[in-house]
């Protein structure tokens, strides 16, 4: 007896879901017919009407039997569109995943870029207080530098007393700070800095 093999019958391919695109369509397919049922409806009563005044039995019974039918095809269609557009919202939901993650991903960027420069404007600050504290020091080292050297010219002049000599003369004054200009770029980087903070 010959053993014999019997082959498992093909897997039929899994059908692709109905794209958004597809179901769209069909829901605007849905809703135009709709509202030819709905003027049928009203042509459907508007014939009732029309044989009840008559008093034509049968027209009345054709008319009420096609509001039936109508008023079926109505729910019919509701039916449809619902299931239709719980598909479609189902459908668009990935790819309003995926940009909810592409918006996250963006403004956790910004964050982060934003945190980076502060830090440097922060450095930076750091480094002009430094600055200007140096400057005001410089101010009160010079002043006693300047005391400093006057006793010992006082000094050396005193070594030939009771004869004068004469003082060299030197330029004590250093140039100005451009005070203003330091200011007015301070401002305006405090109005450039207010600008970035504004949302």
């Amino acid at each position: 007896m010959t053993d014999t093999f019997d082959p498992a019958p093909p897997t039929a391919p899994t059908p692709r879901p109905p794209s958004v695109a597809a179901l769209r369509d069909h829901c605007l397919y849905l809703e135009k017919e709709r509202q030819a049922v709905e003027a049928a409806l009203a042509q459907a009563e508007s014939a009732a009407q029309a044989a009840f005044a008559q008093r034509d039995a049968a027209a009345v019974a054709q008319a009420f039997t096609e509001r039936s039918a109508l008023d079926a095809r109505l729910q019919e269609i509701a039916a449809d569109h619902a299931r239709t557009g719980d598909a479609l919202l189902a459908a668009l939901q990935p790819a309003l995943d995926a940009w909810q993650q592409k918006a996250q991903e963006t403004v956790g960027r910004w964050a982060s870029d934003q945190r980076h420069w502060l830090g440097q404007v922060d450095a930076h600050l750091d480094g002009l207080a430094q600055a200007v504290a140096m400057l005001t020091r410089l101010r009160l080292a010079r002043q006693e530098q300047r005391n400093a050297l006057l006793s010992e010219l006082q000094a050396i002049v005193a070594t030939v007393h009771p004869y004068g000599a004469r003082w060299p003369d030197v330029a004590w004054d250093v140039p100005p700070l451009d005070v203003r200009s330091l200011l007015l770029r301070l401002a305006d980087l405090q109005r450039q800095l207010e600008q970035a903070a504004a949302r």
